[in-house]
């Protein structure tokens, strides 16, 4: 038997170009920040309904120059 489909969103707000990969430990989802610092929100979450933000892929300055792509570049659609 299926669970039954969740009809809003997950995550309320703006989290675009997501990928979510299932691991063992539960669900991985990583999302587009563009030009924002730091970049890549990651997410957890052991159903794929109830997410936890618990850190960024790229935490250092040095990965992804703020300020120098300039508005829509960046990183997207990880």
């Amino acid at each position: 038997m299926l669970s039954p489909a969740a009809t809003t969103p997950l995550i309320p707000g703006f989290y675009p170009d997501p990928t979510i990969c299932r691991a063992p430990d539960g669900y991985w989802m990583a999302h587009s920040s563009f030009e924002y610092a730091p970049g890549v929100p990651l997410w957890h979450s052991p159903d794929a309904l109830s997410w936890s933000q618990v850190g960024h892929v790229l935490t250092s300055a040095g990965q992804l120059p703020a300020g120098a792509t300039g508005d829509s570049a960046g990183v997207y659609a990880p």
